[in-house]
């Protein structure tokens, strides 16, 4: 039933959990959410729409921001004992936050969801910050994100705008 789900369905939603590559394998787009790590976000599908959990600190119980994952190396956590070491917690995504983002990617499939001038700057300022980490000639992740074709959820950048600053 899991394959014929894949493969019948107008888009997946999914916490990248591995059911999520059998849609892909069907060429569906794929909406993630409570995506963690950061690092490991699905950048090369030009279908998918991602949001992230929020990554808190801790000691002072504030959201840390993109540059803050980055500087902490918490982009690549893949284990819970890795963020209480690091004195990081994750919150997870929000009912709204999901409701918001679903319906996004509906709008998208229906071909009437429209982002404003203001919207696409947002979208292309977050690109721009991942590029720039993961493009430094520095580091070795490069041949982890070739093009960066997936969308972020609008609404959530737009209510998490400090994120990435």
């Amino acid at each position: 039933l899991d394959i014929y789900l894949a493969s019948r369905c107008d888009f997946c939603l999914s916490s990248n959990t591995g059911y999520d590559g059998l849609p892909q394998l069907f060429r569906k787009p794929i909406l993630i959410v409570n995506m963690v790590p950061v690092g490991y976000c699905r950048t090369w599908a030009k279908d998918s729409l991602i949001i992230f959990k929020k990554y808190i600190d801790n000691s002072t119980h504030k959201i840390l921001k993109f540059s803050e994952i980055i500087e902490r190396k918490a982009h690549f956590f893949t284990s819970s004992d890795e963020f209480e070491n690091a004195g990081i917690r994750l919150k997870e995504n929000t009912a709204e936050e999901i409701r918001d983002v679903s319906l996004e990617m509906i709008r998208l499939l229906n071909g009437d969801m429209f982002y404003t001038i203001k919207d696409i700057d947002i979208q292309n300022k977050f690109w721009h910050k991942f590029k720039e980490f993961y493009l430094n000639p520095g580091r070795k992740t490069k041949t982890l994100h070739g093009p960066l074709n997936a969308k972020i959820g609008m609404s959530y950048l737009v209510n998490n705008q400090e994120w990435l600053y």
